[in-house]
């Protein structure tokens, strides 16, 4: 298995299946619909924050707008380039990347989020046909609880998404434990 966050040429599932790596050397590769990949990552840095106290933000990310779809490969690939090298980017489904945020608390997890927003999309994508299309995103965050099992951070990372594109898109929603 290899380690959270670690490049490699490509990731084979447990029932054989293989999945490919975008890769930029700026940046972490971006795992495709790895499901071994993203529950490996996520227990990992589970691991790190009991053990080191710190925390970490994941985030469900995608891009909005009409040509969101057409754009997804490039999306994935700038957005890997500008982390850093020790966060990890997961192609979670077919229309969103999963992004795991190391050392990132509450307290910052917004600022970071908005400045890899508008690093991401405040240039124009290439699509097919020497085309270029712009696109926005929307992104659903959760602070990493230790406390908690890894099922319920990705359920409340998937929540906030999912009320970030009930505003039409565009938005950054935090999850937060109800009062």
């Amino acid at each position: 298995m290899r380690a959270f966050g670690e490049r490699t040429e490509g990731v084979a599932a447990a029932n054989g299946a293989s999945y490919g790596l975008v890769r930029d050397d700026s940046g972490p590769a971006v795992v495709d619909n790895d499901p071994v990949a993203i529950v490996t990552g996520l227990r990992g840095e589970l691991d790190r924050i009991r053990q080191t106290h710190e925390s970490s933000c994941i985030c469900v990310v995608s891009p909005d707008g009409d040509n969101a779809a057409k754009v997804m490969d490039a999306f994935g690939r700038r957005f890997a380039a500008k982390l850093r090298s020790y966060d990890a980017i997961y192609r979670f489904a077919d229309d969103k990347y999963l992004v795991m945020l190391p050392r990132v608390g509450r307290e910052n997890a917004v600022g970071v989020i908005k400045r890899l927003r508008t690093q991401v999309i405040g240039e124009p994508f290439p699509i097919a046909g020497d085309g270029k299309a712009m696109v926005t995103a929307s992104f659903g965050a959760t602070i990493v609880d230790s406390t908690a099992p890894l099922h319920e951070h990705m359920d409340r990372a998937s929540e906030a998404h999912d009320w970030a594109l009930k505003g039409m898109g565009d938005s950054i929603c935090m999850w937060t434990p109800q009062l």
